[in-house]
């Protein structure tokens, strides 16, 4: 689900040349965008907090909390690996807001002595029996070092496992199998702080086990787990929407889009936020290029929009 980036500039365009504005460069436009673009995002959390104050509704499709979430749930990940290394330490992706780390009791850390890539199918050589993992036919496979998903496990052959996928292993990777999402015994790991870690490590009732792991924050994106033993961890997280881009092409002295070119970006939000980026941007425009009658035509509108809403 995206908002296209040239049908929102050609509104501008329009808009700005009606109230007679000036031209709003491709390279200003992008600028605005942007920020307008993060503006709406980051508003979604202020107003979800101010609506669960207010009493909800029963209609489906005019719930302020319901249709809040809806734009939120566009950039929400699930079950994202994260990997975890043998002394506990891992590396978060890069988030807006982190939510809850999970780890599957069954997964389980391997090391490849030997790996070959043929026809979309990676033989992954081991070390033990391939029967002794269990039902592992369906689960995901990770390369534990970088977290990125290789593919899913279609088959076993005595020391061989066979895996869908389009990448190849190296040989003496480690790679972590985690079963397929719809099988349960996944168990929070619960966050604490680094000033009470020693009163989780120091206590016998609280010092974290297999059944209630924790693990605390290094950094901005690094962890680390406890017990150590850990694998197969998972989170959830909600990511920045990507900044969007008009990409162009100068024909006869006119910027013309170029929806082909690498770099070109639609806006990655709900649909109905069209019109929302359109008055934000219109409005920016007004007080970064110092056209105050623009701003305040568009805040007039949606002043208007607002009270209509609020009947």
């Amino acid at each position: 689900m995206a908002i296209s980036i040239d049908n929102v500039y050609q509104q501008v365009l329009v808009i700005a040349n009606k109230e007679q504005r000036g031209y709003i460069t491709p390279q200003e436009f992008n600028l605005l965008a942007r920020k307008a673009q993060l503006d709406v995002f980051e508003n979604y959390f202020n107003d979800l907090d101010a609506f669960r104050k207010k009493p909800g509704n029963d209609t489906v499709y005019a719930d302020e909390i319901d249709s809040i979430q809806e734009k939120i749930d566009i950039h929400e990940k699930f079950s994202q690996f994260v990997g975890i290394n043998s002394t506990g330490a891992g590396i978060l992706p890069s988030s807006y807001k982190m939510g809850r780390l999970n780890y599957n009791s069954n997964s389980q850390e391997i090391q490849v002595t030997d790996s070959v890539l043929n026809s979309g199918l990676n033989a992954l050589t081991i070390g033990v029996l391939a029967s002794s993992l269990g039902s592992i036919i369906g689960s995901e496979v990770y390369s534990t070092a970088t977290g990125s998903l290789i593919g899913v496990v279609v088959a076993i052959n005595a020391y061989t496992i066979i895996v869908a996928t389009t990448s190849s292993v190296p040989d003496d990777a480690y790679v972590t199998i985690i079963p397929s999402r719809s099988v349960g015994n996944y168990r929070e790991v619960q966050l604490v702080s680094q000033n009470k870690l020693s009163n989780f490590m120091n206590s016998g009732k609280l010092n974290p086990t297999d059944k209630y792991p924790v693990y605390v924050k290094t950094s901005s994106t690094g962890i680390q787990v406890y017990p150590t033993s850990l694998v197969g961890v998972v989170c959830n997280y909600i990511s920045k929407p990507t900044d969007p881009k008009w990409t162009y092409v100068v024909v006869n002295g006119k910027a013309l889009y170029n929806a082909s070119d690498s770099g070109a970006q639609d806006f990655q939000l709900h649909e109905s936020e069209e019109s929302t980026l359109t008055n934000k941007i219109l409005e920016l425009a007004g007080i970064v290029l110092n056209k105050p009658g623009l701003s305040e035509v568009i805040l007039r509108n949606e002043q208007m929009k607002e009270a209509k809403e609020n009947r």
